[in-house]
């Protein structure tokens, strides 16, 4: 019997696994040396949800989207999330990001309690910090 939380769209307390991978160009996305994973939970933001959970509003496993981003719009983009470094390398101001929707499920309670203590923990910069770049 089919699972349906698997066919299921990403949504408010849903645990999201997703792929990321940056590169000059959507032919070439080479900053790092393969995709680089990210989970979060989606929609614990105090400011509400960010862009990229906009972004990914609906969005089903499997689901893709590939943005045009300035270096300069990280961390607005991305908001409270944080993300691993992309590689971006020095001199680089605008690149393309592709975003794959690895995995989509319900979280624990203990992964729902430890993203919100994490975010909690952010200190005077929260919903704001600087991401890896």
């Amino acid at each position: 019997m089919e699972h349906n939380e698997e066919k299921a769209g990403i949504g408010p307390l849903k645990k999201v696994v997703l792929l990321l991978e940056a590169g000059r160009e959507t032919g070439r996305l080479d900053f790092a040396p393969g995709p680089i994973r990210c989970a979060m939970i989606y929609g614990l933001g105090v400011l509400g949800l960010s862009p990229l959970e906009s972004t990914l509003s609906g969005k089903k496993e499997g689901d893709v989207c590939v943005l045009h981003l300035g270096k300069n719009e990280l961390s607005d983009f991305f908001q409270h999330i944080s993300i691993p470094s992309l590689g971006i390398p020095e001199g680089v101001e605008s690149f393309t990001l592709k975003i794959t929707v690895a995995e989509v499920s319900l979280p624990d309670q203990r992964e729902v309690v430890k993203a919100m203590a994490d975010m909690a923990d952010c200190g005077s910069h929260c919903c704001g910090h600087e991401p890896s770049l």
